[in-house]
């Protein structure tokens, strides 16, 4: 073939490729124009070669012009043609970035042909294996992975590791985890990464036997150490945990870092007063911090030393950092203290990622001062500068008007809004509270079913829907496995804490009821949790500290329907003004 001709069958294959690429992303309803008899696909190809570099440019213009699936059928017909592997690991990475396992196993099978020790075409298929669910294939690949010698070990299992905790669900990741745990009980990095994927999926026994595996073979490694502090923690062992991880501070006194995970522990576990001394120690090794300074601030206002809280935020803004964070949550403060004209100067200091968070606060604060219509209009007007605040400024609107009692009002508003969002799980919750606050329960409940069932790892809805079949007394073992997810993905939310132990209750588990609603009591002594945690000591003979327990949330918050309920019906009005 002269110069000339091959020139022509180049340009022609352009031209090819142009037409199907174009067509790859016009726009449905647009027609395609018709191809002409030289560019209709008819061509007439002297060899592979001019096949492949077709594919090839075929390829390359569907992937820039974002049509991965066409991308994905024209390379994979190009590795096919290629003696070349990376040609065959292209193809393969296309077609699983656009979620064609079916191609994107070919590739790697052609991948593996033209290159036996790919490890990387292993990985693929063992991706591949993750999200089709196949523990088995998926293990078997990734064995393949894994360097035969023990160096760089470590760093794969710390990939394979990530890898299971994105790319599949909890059943399979936990398989593949300890088939490869099982496989190389030497390896510390091996049982580390079974431990993370135990803990990631709520199998906490599973993860603290691991983590300990790995220390016996690791005695020094502080996130084996980490890791099982965490497994103690969210197995409601919480005196091993903070002694586990008391004993490694003090080994390591100067270790910020650590220093700052124990507190964080210690926060979880609803003892504020040492969490505290923790971060005053963080902030006399390193004053000017600021994520200890807010992290610290947060914690004060939680545990109720709102001076100390004061402090530290004013500290952020003289060091002039995270200075929109301190004005809301100085806001924040002086919304709880009933400072409310200072509130409002903090929040409309605010901006940045607290802007829209500022905007509600101030309808709160008008609602709070009795300016109910007043706060409307603000949200109101806020859903009409800002479409991305619609869905918060209505779910705020009608917890104002849920707060002044006007329920049917509340429920308009819900109403209005889910006609505007009708998958919004934020608002399918908030109607769900405004329903149970009104008595309908059965709607309420099939609002939290439907969130569920789009959002399975909402730990909200998971909670809300668990305590709400618990605290009326109905499928109660269906209710326990509810809250125990809800608690495998917030461990340290006191509503978490506090359902974990109600439904312990219904079920007639006192003593590890009272474990529980004591944690969550500490967390946030709310009215409904003293009320809860008031019960279940009642009920076990404690009474003088129930009768604490109740008077002081009732000096806090005297009336509260829940704790006004729970405190008559136990003690006859006894304790009630």
């Amino acid at each position: 073939m002269n110069s000339e001709e091959r020139m022509r069958r180049y340009s022609i294959l352009l031209a090819l490729v142009a037409v199907i690429a174009g067509c790859a992303t016009r726009p449905a309803d647009e027609p395609a124009e018709p191809a002409s008899a030289e560019t209709s696909g008819a061509v007439d190809f002297d060899s592979d070669h001019d096949r492949l570099l077709y594919q090839l440019l075929v390829g390359e213009f569907a992937g820039n012009r974002g049509a991965f699936e066409r991308a994905a059928d024209a390379y994979v017909d190009a590795a096919g043609l290629s003696q070349d592997p990376s040609v065959a690991a292209r193809a393969a990475r296309v077609a699983l970035y656009a979620d064609r396992l079916d191609l994107a196993k070919v590739a790697a099978d052609r991948w593996l042909a033209l290159a036996p020790q790919a490890r990387e075409a292993s990985r693929v298929l063992a991706l591949i294996a993750l999200r089709e669910g196949d523990a088995v294939a998926a293990a078997e690949q990734f064995v393949r992975v894994i360097p035969a010698a023990d160096g760089g070990r470590a760093q794969v299992f710390r990939q394979i590791g990530a890898e299971l905790a994105q790319q599949a669900d909890a059943e399979t990741a936990l398989a593949v985890a300890e088939s490869l745990a099982g496989r190389f009980p030497g390896e510390a990095a091996a049982q580390f990464a079974l431990g993370k994927v135990a803990l990631q999926t709520g199998y906490f026994e599973e993860a603290l036997a691991a983590a300990e595996d790995a220390l016996a073979l690791r005695p020094d490694w502080r996130a084996a150490a980490l890791l099982e502090v965490e497994a103690l923690q969210r197995l409601g062992r919480i005196g091993e945990a903070n002694d586990r991880l008391a004993r490694m501070v003090a080994a390591s006194p100067g270790d910020n870092e650590l220093r700052y995970e124990y507190a964080r522990l210690l926060a979880m576990a609803g003892d504020t007063g040492k969490a505290l001394a923790q971060f005053r120690q963080l902030l006399r090794n390193q004053p000017d911090d600021p994520r200890t300074l807010l992290t610290g601030s947060l914690l004060a206002m939680r545990g109720g030393e709102h001076d100390q809280a004061r402090s530290w935020l004013m500290r952020l803004l003289a060091l002039e950092a995270r200075t929109d964070a301190a004005h809301y949550y100085l806001a924040r403060l002086a919304t709880d203290e009933g400072r409310y004209e200072q509130a409002l100067e903090h929040y409309e200091l605010a901006g940045g990622d607290y802007r829209t968070d500022a905007s509600l606060g101030v309808a709160r604060v008008m609602a709070a001062q009795g300016r109910i219509d007043e706060a409307r209009r603000r949200l109101q007007a806020l859903r009409a500068e800002d479409a991305g605040a619609a869905v918060p400024a209505y779910v705020t609107e009608a917890e104002v008007l849920r707060g002044a009692g006007r329920i049917k009002d509340s429920l308009a508003v819900l109403g209005q809004a889910l006609s505007e969002f009708p998958e919004n799980t934020e608002l399918l919750y908030a109607r769900a509270m405004t329903r149970v606050a009104s008595g309908v329960v059965d709607a309420a409940i099939a609002d939290l079913e439907a969130i569920v069932e789009r959002e399975p790892d909402n730990a909200v809805a998971l909670n809300a829907l668990g305590y709400t079949l618990a605290d009326e007394g109905r499928q109660l073992e269906r209710a326990a496995r509810l809250v125990r997810r809800a608690y495998a993905l917030s461990p340290d939310s006191a509503a978490v804490v506090d359902s974990m132990g109600w439904v312990a209750y219904r079920q007639g588990r006192l003593a590890e009821a009272r474990d529980y609603l004591e944690r969550a009591y500490r967390l946030s002594p709310g009215a409904e949790i003293a009320a809860h945690f008031g019960e279940v000591l009642w009920q076990l003979g404690e009474r003088e500290q129930a009768r604490e327990i109740w008077t002081e949330a009732l000096q806090r918050q005297p009336g509260h329907d829940v704790l006004h309920d729970t405190v008559n019906r136990l003690t006859d009005g006894e304790l009630l003004p």
